[in-house]
């Protein structure tokens, strides 16, 4: 089928970075597949493309459609020497996962990674044990020393669970693996331990106070605009006097109540918690065929629902959640330098048997293409003029240290196509983050 008019502007487009936002089945991927098929058609070859997915099945399916493109081509015109030799590049063009893009970059640079040429990577799963059996070393020798320091009685009351260590252990790990997705997680984790030690005037000014307010802000603003909408199109002049009626008020409190909170989640913690909404009004009732009717009700109640959730999170004011802080302060730094002993106990043990898994290997690759001033690095450079075009599909599902690796590969994102759509972000347990790709979203001009 040809294609529409939006998949021909982003098959077609040139001159610096794109990012293709649509649905699911609404041919993401078959642009990506045209797009490139167009650079062929115009003399480049495959190999000159780093195409890049999140599964090993993405990837040869991928893989499959573009050989499958070439087919219909080489049809056309079955005398084309060039056209036939693009099926042999592709077959060894650098098409993949992360994961294996990585890993072919590694084993080209274990020189300069100061690595074994020869090491071998494991599954998740291999990994995941190793690193249990590592930790449970390690509180084996925190328990030895526990009478010595306070710090680590106060984790251990906090988050131990009576005759076994099963919750701390779980918290350790978890913390552990949704550190990987931090370029460097050992600064990360050095930053927060001196964080501890500040000195706060409200519960919002804290690191987790700002990112707290910051979402709640954002959620508001989300459902203002959203309520806005519906009150302009209830007071159209066509619309049936009984849903204008029924909705009108109810849409009232609700725009004004989350204005109020986006405005308020920008003044700190205790102005935020007095504007949290609450009690709510009583719906209108409609008995109409209005549909608008039903956005409405679904609108309210998703506000409703997160308007409670609001009520949860700011049920204590400033000066107790500060007080809770300092108190729980030795328990959390212990958490945090328990976390960074397991990191180097970790990796000493991966080199020890000569493995890596697929995190060492993303760590590994940005340590080598970005400096110490987070600029990329010379064989980042030489690495970038390899490729006219960097495609990564499934962008969704990308994290900042993925996002790292592919900037400064790509002439810091000048030839970077993304396609994705966001609401298929399913890879949180790869730590996909998905501000990444709506961040993009809201600040790239969109193309005419």
């Amino acid at each position: 089928m040809p294609l529409t008019d939006h998949q021909e502007l982003a098959a077609e487009s040139r001159g610096g970075a794109r990012l293709v936002s649509a649905a699911a089945g609404s041919g993401k991927t078959k642009v990506l597949v045209e797009r490139l098929m167009r650079y062929v058609d115009r003399g480049a070859d495959i190999d000159q493309f780093l195409v890049i997915t999140y599964t090993r099945a993405a990837a040869a399916e991928l893989r499959s459609r573009i050989l499958s493109a070439l087919g219909e081509r080489i049809a056309q015109d079955p005398m084309n020497r060039r056209l036939r030799r693009q099926t042999e590049l592709c077959c060894r063009a650098s098409i993949g996962t992360i994961d294996s893009i990585c890993g072919r970059f590694l084993r080209e640079n274990t020189h300069l990674a100061g690595i074994s040429p020869d090491y071998r990577v494991i599954e998740p799963d291999r990994s995941d044990e190793i690193c249990a059996r590592v930790l449970d070393k390690l509180l084996e020798e925190l328990y030895e020393t526990i009478e010595e320091d306070a710090g680590v009685r106060a984790l251990v009351d906090s988050f131990g669970s009576g005759d076994n260590d099963d919750r701390l252990s779980a918290l350790v790990l978890r913390l552990y693996k949704s550190l990987q997705s931090h370029t460097d997680p050992d600064a990360w984790l050095a930053e927060q331990r001196e964080r501890l030690t500040d000195a706060w005037d409200d519960a919002g000014d804290t690191p987790w106070g700002q990112y707290l307010l910051s979402r709640t802000r954002s959620q508001a603003q989300y459902w203002a605009e959203r309520i806005e909408e519906l009150r302009l199109r209830l007071d159209e002049p066509d619309r049936d006097a009984k849903i204008k009626k029924a909705y009108t008020n109810n849409l009232d409190f609700a725009g004004d109540a989350a204005r109020d909170m986006a405005r308020a989640a920008a003044l700190g913690w205790d102005k935020a918690r007095l504007a949290c909404p609450g009690p709510f009004p009583r719906r209108g009732i409609y008995k109409g065929d209005d549909p608008l009717a039903q956005r409405i009700i679904a609108v309210w109640t998703g506000f409703k629902d997160t308007a409670a959730k609001w009520q949860e999170l700011f049920a204590n004011d400033s000066d107790a959640l500060l007080r809770d802080l300092a108190v729980n302060t030795p328990a959390v730094d212990a958490l945090l330098a328990l976390t960074q002993k397991l990191g180097a106990a970790f990796a000493a043990e991966k080199k020890r048997q000569g493995v890596c898994d697929f995190s060492d290997q993303e760590h590994e690759a940005i340590d080598l293409l970005l400096g110490a001033d987070g600029q990329p690095t010379d064989l980042a450079r030489t690495v970038s003029q390899r490729y006219r075009e960097i495609m990564v599909d499934e962008y969704q599902d990308t994290n900042e240290v993925q996002n790292r690796i592919f900037d400064a590969i790509s002439c810091k994102g000048e030839n970077l196509f993304t396609v994705g759509d966001v609401k298929q972000s399913i890879y949180r347990f790869r730590l996909a983050d998905p501000r990444i790709f709506l961040q993009h979203y809201n600040t790239w001009l969109p193309l005419e």
